[in-house]
């Protein structure tokens, strides 16, 4: 997650129980969700900390909370995706540079209203070991559901399935929600270094920003 995100994540965990899933997911490409008749206590809700994965279009099952009236598939993010994405990255103050690049991994969560509520993502190194993760936020309207943490595992998940061995970030104004999901300080140059071909480590190169932010890792372990 860049830096830039400020407070756009300091409230994005929490516990708040989900809702049953109601009908099917809305992109057509992917297997529709299985919906239950009634909404299951909170310890047996079916949604895991990972989520399921459709061979077609990547995750399928998605948290709900009960600020949603609908239900929220999370899905790839596809070429006419990318004006929503870069919208709602604007809106909660993230990076958008290289939304469209062929080596950024990026899912969206809409809501029924068809409005973008979350996303999630990551850029892999030139060798694959080494994942840089971004644009995991939170819509202000749908934080403090735990959302925001689901939506960082996800990435992380991934990342770990395509075979990276260290997840890295920029976050100057989130630590506390990172440093909940493992990660520690580390050195900004030793980001920049494995992580040298992204998208977002060269922005910051160019713009001058390298310097001012702070940098974060932790271990991936494959399932």
């Amino acid at each position: 997650m860049a830096s830039r995100s400020r407070d756009a994540l300091r409230r994005a965990d929490g516990n708040v129980e989900p809702v049953a899933l109601a009908c099917p997911c809305v992109r057509a490409a992917v297997p529709a969700c299985t919906a239950p008749t009634a909404e299951p206590a909170a310890s047996a809700w079916p949604w895991p900390e990972t989520p399921a994965l459709s061979p077609s279009r990547g995750i399928r099952a998605v948290c709900l909370t009960r600020r949603m009236a609908s239900p929220a598939p999370l899905v790839t993010t596809a070429p006419n995706d990318i004006a929503d994405v870069v919208a709602f990255l604007s809106l909660v103050d993230l990076t958008v540079s290289g939304m469209d690049a062929t080596t950024l991994r990026l899912w969206l969560v809409r809501a029924g209203s068809g409005e973008v509520v979350g996303t999630t993502g990551y850029e892999l190194s030139d060798d694959g070991r080494h994942a840089l993760i971004r644009s995991v936020a939170v819509h202000p309207d749908h934080r403090a559901a735990g959302f925001g943490s689901r939506l960082a595992r996800v990435a992380l998940d991934r990342a770990a399935e395509e075979g990276a061995r260290t997840a890295w970030l920029f976050s100057r104004r989130s630590g506390p929600f990172w440093r909940g999901l493992g990660f520690a300080p580390a050195e900004r140059g030793d980001l920049a270094a494995a992580l040298a071909g992204t998208q977002q480590v060269q922005l910051f190169r160019r713009t001058g920003q390298l310097h001012t932010e702070v940098a974060w890792r932790r271990a991936l372990t494959a399932s």
